[in-house]
């Protein structure tokens, strides 16, 4: 407050949004590599953790909104359309057709909470993989044909899996099979991880050495019964056993 005039100052950030980046990506018939696409996600989930953890929404996720500098760390940005517990549907709600989950829809209301950013950072990655933006919620509420990003067999190849359906899971439009958090998106892509379904196409690491071992130990068997049965034979031949 200076020569009787307010002033706001903001931080002077460098860099462009993704909308801008995965724009120029997309034209270029390039795609995000896998651990740029990954960290990006845990990174704004560590956002989305701390807003929540304030009883804040932003409620108007997407790429234009979200800010990339060079070094890769993302800033969310414009928080003008942010609701909290207490402030749910009063006034004039944000919706961005493709981004904005059915509960904000006029005849579909209902509480608004964490899982709201779920769908519209669901909504970013889809159209940061695929190029295309998610249907209209309200579509989808009645029939939903937007296809997964799961059902991509080029991003099967390149992105793991557990990534995937944690995108086609927090995009559902019903609420009920969505996250409910963003601890809890982060937490089922390290217990999926931890399963051994991180590598892309979801081809489990662990189950091949498991597999390996049985069928060496198959094969170990048989070699033992065919010595047994060698043994015998000559035994036999020699006149060691009777019968």
């Amino acid at each position: 407050d200076a020569n009787g005039t307010c002033y706001y100052v903001m931080e002077n950030i460098q860099g462009q949004t993704l909308f801008d980046l995965m724009t120029a990506m997309h034209a270029a018939g390039q795609t995000m590599e896998p651990t740029q696409a990954t960290d990006l996600l845990f990174r704004l989930l560590d956002i989305l953790h701390y807003l929540h953890s304030m009883g804040v929404y932003h409620c108007d996720i997407k790429p234009s909104n979200i800010f990339i500098q060079p070094d890769g760390t993302p800033k969310l940005i414009d928080f003008g359309a942010v609701r909290t517990k207490t402030l749910q549907h009063q006034g004039l709600v944000q919706i961005t057709p493709g981004y904005t989950p059915p509960e904000f829809y006029p005849g579909r209301r209902s509480e608004i909470g964490p899982w709201c950013d779920m769908y519209e950072l669901g909504a970013t990655f889809y159209e940061l993989l695929t190029g295309q933006v998610p249907h209209p919620a309200d579509q989808r509420s009645v029939v939903d044909r937007n296809p997964k990003v799961t059902g991509y067999a080029t991003l099967r190849k390149t992105y793991p899996m557990n990534f995937l359906s944690g995108i086609d899971k927090a995009l559902s439009p019903d609420e009920r099979n969505r996250f409910h958090s963003a601890k809890a998106w982060n937490d089922y892509i390290n217990a999926m991880a931890a399963a051994g379904t991180l590598q892309a196409g979801g081809v489990s690491r662990k189950a091949l050495p498991q597999a390996r071992k049985k069928s060496s130990a198959g094969t170990a068997f048989i070699i033992i019964l065919l010595i047994a049965a060698a043994a015998v034979w000559i035994c036999w031949e020699q006149g060691l056993f009777h019968f």
